[in-house]
């Protein structure tokens, strides 16, 4: 069985590196910006387009809970056994539960994704909530778009992938 590498494994391939230098020249966190370019990059432009649109909408969610769950570490007496039993699993319900009553039941997975990088990792950094959490939508959304345009501006394979 022979494998040919297509065309849309390459634009992957220069999406991550267009991230990583963004990570690089920014100082940044070397996570989010790549993966998020990895799962924005889709067969065709206009997938693209939705999948970044699903990751940055489900980004607002996610980071608005983890800001939240964050915040009410700030209050609560032996806050780190507290979190991870207790806070971080209902913040996960209650993003599941808001995604389906509001009607938002694609964005559920992402957004449960972006609480726990973001809470989790602010928890054993002690990073300021406000900066880390719009600083996690940056990252996200930098490798949702860099995705995106690459997928617009190089032009997409004639056969499937």
């Amino acid at each position: 069985m022979q494998y040919r590498v297509g065309w849309r494994v390459g634009k992957t391939i220069i999406a991550v590196a267009l991230s990583m230098v963004y990570v690089v020249i920014f100082d940044r966190e070397a996570i989010l910006a790549p993966v998020n370019a990895v799962i924005c990059m889709m067969p065709t432009r206009d997938e693209s387009i939705v999948s970044a649109k699903t990751r940055l909408i489900s980004t607002g969610i996610g980071g608005a809970l983890a800001f939240a769950a964050i915040q009410l570490g700030s209050v609560m007496p032996k806050y780190p056994e507290i979190w991870y039993i207790a806070v971080l699993p209902a913040m996960v319900l209650l993003n599941m539960y808001l995604c389906n009553v509001l009607r938002l039941k694609q964005y559920i997975t992402y957004s449960t994704i972006i609480i726990l990088v973001i809470a989790l990792n602010y928890n054993i950094r002690n990073y300021e909530p406000v900066s880390y959490t719009i600083s996690r939508l940056v990252d996200t959304a930098v490798g949702a778009v860099i995705a995106t345009l690459v997928n617009m501006f190089l032009p997409s394979s004639s056969n499937s992938e």
